[in-house]
């Protein structure tokens, strides 16, 4: 039975019994105490993971760029412009961001799937 047709159902029910009220089950779900936290507990883990993965693409590109001091002062003795650096560190942080997102996405779905 489809969306609609449960709706048609629930409403004739109350219709034919006064004192009760019919809804379909999700619907009355949706509303409850339960759902809702279990719905915010959803969404501050998933900010919480997001959170930790910046970090972690964070602290991996200023870790690259300490140890790659001396290639940056080369590179600025053969005339790169600081902003070129950067943009090129930028693009790899951005790379290895891409990177690890597609293989957690793809890990995630071969586990969960």
């Amino acid at each position: 039975m489809d969306q609609a047709g449960i709706r048609k159902l629930c409403d004739d029910m109350s219709r034919l019994i006064p004192e009760a009220h019919a809804e379909p089950a999700g619907e009355h779900l949706v509303h409850t105490e339960g759902y809702r936290m279990i719905n915010a507990m959803s969404w501050g883990t998933s900010l919480l993971a997001v959170i930790v993965g910046v970090l972690g693409v964070t602290n991996t590109m200023l870790m690259s760029v300490f140890e790659r001091q001396q290639e940056i002062a080369i590179l600025l003795a053969l005339g790169w412009r600081r902003s070129r650096i950067v943009r090129m560190i930028l693009l790899e942080s951005a790379l290895l961001g891409l990177l690890v997102e597609s293989s957690g996405s793809a890990w995630a779905s071969s586990v969960f799937s």
